[in-house]
């Protein structure tokens, strides 16, 4: 019985060496795809602020070209006022005028 577990101890060891080099394998395999998936999780949550930042300027310039907007609006209504103002001076100049022709 001795000399069956000699003669048997290489091929043992063989496939022993065999397991433990497939486990080697797989524990380097698993510890690169944890730094791969660590890297990318971080490369996400990078996208993931840079898109936060980018909604916020959206936001933002949306805010902006609204007041844009209203101020627009009430620039032109005052030019509207003004040019009515104007009109009604210059009629009345223009009225004025002619009342001096008449003396």
């Amino acid at each position: 019985m001795c000399y069956t577990v000699n003669r048997e101890s290489p091929y043992r060891l063989k496939r022993f060496h065999k397991k433990g080099r497939k486990t080697a394998e797989f524990v380097a395999l698993f510890v690169f795809v944890q730094t791969i998936s660590s890297s990318q999780s971080a490369a996400m949550e990078q996208i993931n602020a840079g898109i936060d930042q980018v909604a916020q300027i959206v936001q933002h310039n949306s805010a902006t070209a609204e007041e844009s907007a209203a101020s627009s609006e009430e620039m032109s209504a005052q030019a509207v006022s003004l040019e009515e103002l104007i009109n009604e001076f210059r009629h009345r100049n223009s009225e004025a005028a002619k009342q001096q022709d008449n003396h």
